[in-house]
């Protein structure tokens, strides 16, 4: 996936691609968003979705570096990312 012009697309266009063609890989509850980590095409990206309204606030790709990864470790096995 490229992932610039991914950044660049619009929330719609994003959810779009994200259900049309991701896979749902796990999900965590986060500072009041339900977060589903969600794999398209090798890239991980996060769709934050508010835990009151169920309505998706924002869908960003979620780099190997970020510390959040982790937190996806516990129910699914993805500690390969790791080595």
């Amino acid at each position: 996936m490229n992932t610039t012009y991914f950044n660049k697309l619009d929330l719609s266009a994003k959810s779009f691609l994200v259900y049309k063609f991701g896979e749902l890989v796990s999900f965590i509850n986060y500072f009041g968003f339900r977060i589903h980590l969600v794999i398209i095409n090798g890239t991980y990206v996060e769709v934050f979705k508010n835990q009151f309204t169920d309505e998706i606030e924002k869908i960003e790709l979620l780099p190997y570096e970020k510390e959040r990864f982790q937190l996806y470790a516990a129910p699914v096995n993805i500690q390969s990312l790791f080595v």
